[in-house]
C-alpha cells in the first residue's frame, strides 16, 4: 500500500492540510483519492500490513494527461501535461505525530467505462470534478465574521437562510427586493429617528446615504463634496435645515450645493411650502425585538434605505454579543471614502463579541484591506475582478469561480476549505 504523510495534531488538522493542497483531492464519502502526477510523488510505499497487499514497483500509470496550452488533450501515454492518479482510499491513521492517508495501488478509476475511453476523455471528466470538488460541505456555523459573495440568483440568500438556522439567535437586515426573510422570525420595518441623534451621528448617516447612492460611473459627487456635507451636517440643523443651508450657504461652492441638495432631497417624502417633509422611516426609531428577528428595509428608495440600514446596524453592533447578518449589502455599500458600521464591525467586532455575516454581489464592496481579514469566505458564481479576488482567496483558478453553477459554492474558512450546493 501507499501512503501520504503529514505532521498534524489531529485528524481534522490533517484533513484540512490535505484539502488545502491543489494537487491533492480527497473524497471522504466515496473513499477516493485524486492526485496529480508530479515529479516529487507525495505517496511513499509502506511495509506489509495485515489484510492489505503491499504495492510493488511504481504507482499506477496516470489515467490521463493533456496539453497545458488548451489544445486537444493527448492520451495517457504522453509525457506532456498533467497526469492523474486514482487511488482507493483505505483509511486515515496516525503514527506518532504523523497522520497518513493510505491508498491501494490496485484500484481503477471510479467511473463506469473508463477502460474504453481515451485519456483525454478522462481528463475532461476530471475538469467536472477537480480537486476542490472534494472539499467537504459546510455543516455548521463558523467562528468569527463571514463574507458571502455571488452574482444575482447564485444562491447567497438560500445559503444565508440555512446558515441562520445553525446560529439560533440572530438579527438580519433584509434589503432584498421581495423581502426574502419576512416571516422567518419576528419581523419589523426598519427606521431611524434622525432628530434623536447628535449632529455627528446625523452627519455620518447623511454621508453614508449619499456615498451609497453614487453610481459606479457617476462623477457628480466627490470625496471633497462629501466632506462639505459632513461640515454642514455637523451644525445639527436637521434634514430640512440642512437642505435650506444647501440652498443658501455662501461658503460652499454652488455646484457642490446643487449636487448635494439633489441627492438629499430623496430623503423627503414631499415638500410643503418649500419645507422638507422627511420620509416616515427617518422620523422614528424601530423597536427591536429580541433575537432571532428580521429588520426589513425596503430598497425602493436607496438613499433612505442606506440611512436606515446603517442606522439600524450601528445600533445592533453597539450592543455587542450578537450575530448580525446583512443581505444585499451592495445596495448600501459606500462608494466614497467613509467608514460604515459594517466595516467598523469587521475591524473591531471580535473584540466586542460581534459576529457579522455580509452577503453581497461583489466582495470588493468591502474595502480590500478589511476583506482580507474577514477570515471566513463563501463564494458563489462571480465574474471579472470579483472572481479574480475570490480565486486568490480560495487558491483556485479563476475559471473555477466563474464556472460555478447556481447554488454551488466554494469556501475558505478558518478551519479549512469547504464546497457544496444549496
Amino acid at each position: 500500500m501507499w501512503a501520504h504523510k503529514v505532521a498534524a495534531n489531529s485528524r481534522e488538522e490533517f484533513v484540512s492540510v490535505l484539502l488545502s493542497r491543489k494537487f491533492f483531492g480527497l473524497d471522504l464519502s466515496r473513499g477516493v483519492v485524486l492526485l496529480e502526477r508530479r515529479a516529487d510523488h507525495p505517496f511513499v510505499p509502506l511495509g506489509k500490513e495485515r489484510r492489505l497487499r503491499v504495492c510493488r514497483g511504481s504507482p499506477p500509470l496516470p489515467a490521463a494527461a493533456w496539453r497545458v496550452n488548451g489544445e486537444r488533450p493527448l492520451t495517457f501515454k504522453s509525457g506532456l501535461g498533467v497526469g492523474i492518479y486514482w487511488f482507493e482510499q483505505l483509511g486515515l491513521f496516525k503514527r506518532g505525530r504523523e497522520w497518513a492517508v493510505a491508498s491501494s495501488c490496485k484500484n481503477r478509476p471510479p467511473f463506469f467505462g473508463w477502460e474504453r475511453v481515451a485519456g483525454w476523455a478522462v481528463a475532461e471528466l476530471l475538469r467536472e470534478a477537480p480537486y476542490w470538488r472534494f472539499w467537504p460541505p459546510l455543516k455548521g456555523p463558523v467562528e468569527g465574521h463571514l463574507l458571502i459573495a455571488g452574482s444575482s440568483g447564485s444562491g447567497k440568500t438560500t445559503f444565508l437562510k440555512r446558515y441562520l438556522s445553525w446560529v439560533g439567535k440572530w438579527y438580519v437586515v433584509d434589503l432584498t427586493e421581495e423581502g426574502e426573510y419576512v416571516g422567518l422570525a419576528a419581523t419589523v420595518e426598519g427606521s431611524v429617528d434622525l432628530a434623536s441623534l447628535n449632529a455627528e451621528e446625523q452627519a455620518l448617516l447623511y454621508s453614508l446615504g449619499v456615498a451609497a447612492t453614487v453610481g459606479a460611473r457617476e462623477a457628480a459627487v466627490s470625496a471633497v463634496q462629501l466632506g462639505a456635507l459632513k461640515l454642514l451636517a455637523r451644525r445639527g440643523l436637521g434634514l430640512d435645515g440642512l437642505l435650506e443651508e444647501l440652498r443658501t450657504a455662501g461658503d460652499i461652492p454652488q455646484l457642490t450645493r446643487e449636487v448635494l441638495f439633489t441627492k438629499l432631497s430623496a430623503a423627503c417624502e414631499g415638500f410643503e411650502n418649500g419645507r422638507c417633509r422627511p420620509h416616515p422611516a427617518l422620523t422614528k426609531d424601530v423597536d427591536l425585538p429580541p433575537p432571532p428577528a428580521v429588520i426589513r428595509v425596503s430598497p425602493s428608495n436607496l438613499l433612505v434605505a442606506a440611512i436606515v440600514a446603517h442606522g439600524v446596524l450601528a445600533k445592533l453592533l453597539k450592543r455587542g454579543g450578537v450575530f448580525v447578518a446583512v443581505d444585499e449589502y451592495h445596495k448600501i455599500a459606500p462608494r466614497l471614502p467613509v467608514e460604515d458600521p459594517v466595516e467598523r464591525a469587521l475591524r473591531e467586532g471580535r473584540h466586542r463579541g460581534v459576529a457579522l455575516a455580509v452577503a453581497t454581489q461583489n466582495p470588493l464592496d468591502v474595502k480590500e484591506s478589511l476583506a482580507s481579514v474577514v477570515g471566513n469566505y463563501v463564494f458563489f458564481n462571480l465574474a471579472g475582478p470579483a472572481a479574480r479576488f475570490a480565486a486568490e482567496v480560495l487558491n483556485v483558478p479563476q475559471w473555477a469561480v466563474e464556472s460555478l453553477k447556481p447554488g454551488e459554492y466554494l469556501a475558505k474558512l478558518r478551519h479549512g476549505p469547504a464546497a457544496g450546493a444549496v
